[in-house]
């Protein structure tokens, strides 16, 4: 093994001499600037794994709504159902019961319409904050002048990383917070529904009784 004092003076004569790099083999500036893409690649590809995560977490959510409103239209054919065999016993009705029955089912149609206008508008805003996302994703790989644009990009990130954070937490709440109000909504509503027939029951019996004893 050569002595070390040779190895150190081939290095400092190299020095003095000023000789280019050999061809292929990265200055310092160069590996600094590849770590530091590799570290932003690796910053967007976690970005990317948060988005697919708050995609599916969305679909979740969209089958939840999807349940949601099979238990309405299943629970609407059950009322229709009995509110219909509960008619048939009635000989008559005024037009003020005619007109509660309908309000029933105009109040629940608006429920439902309420319901699949703020799930749709929660859905345009997590999919505005995908879109941005893809957006700073191209634009990266787009750049001529990485390093003038790095800190700013790197900022803006950390900003969606944040809005998106936020977003999946409000967006989680507001859609248990719906699913709570409507099931309530739900059950006040049929609780009324029945207290209503069982009235108009009542009336219709009191009708029958009236026109039995004037018959005799």
């Amino acid at each position: 093994m050569p002595p070390k004092g040779k190895k150190k003076g081939k290095k400092k004569g190299k020095k003095a001499e000023g000789s280019k790099p050999e061809p292929g083999i990265p200055t310092d500036k160069e590996e600094i600037m590849q770590k530091e893409l590799d570290a932003l690649t690796t910053e967007l590809t976690t970005l990317k794994d948060r988005c697919s995560e708050l995609r599916n977490q969305n679909n979740f959510l969209q089958q939840e709504a999807g349940k949601i409103r099979t238990e309405s239209h299943e629970y609407m054919s059950y009322m229709e159902k009995k509110t219909h065999k509960r008619q048939t016993s009635i000989i008559t009705l005024s037009d003020q019961n005619t007109k509660e029955i309908q309000d029933i089912r105009d109040q629940q149609e608006r429920m439902l319409a309420t319901y699949e206008e703020k799930k749709s508008k929660l859905r345009a805003i997590m999919l505005e904050k995908e879109a941005a996302l893809a957006k700073i994703k191209q634009e990266l790989d787009d750049l001529g002048d990485y390093k003038n644009l790095q800190s700013k990009q790197l900022t803006r990130i950390k900003e969606l990383e944040a809005e998106v954070t936020q977003m999946r937490s409000t967006h989680t709440r507001a859609i248990q917070d719906l699913k709570n109000k409507f099931l309530e909504e739900k059950r006040s509503f049929q609780q009324d529904s029945d207290s209503k027939i069982n009235t108009m029951t009542k009336l219709a019996s009191k009708v029958r009784d009236v026109t039995n004893t004037s018959s005799k």
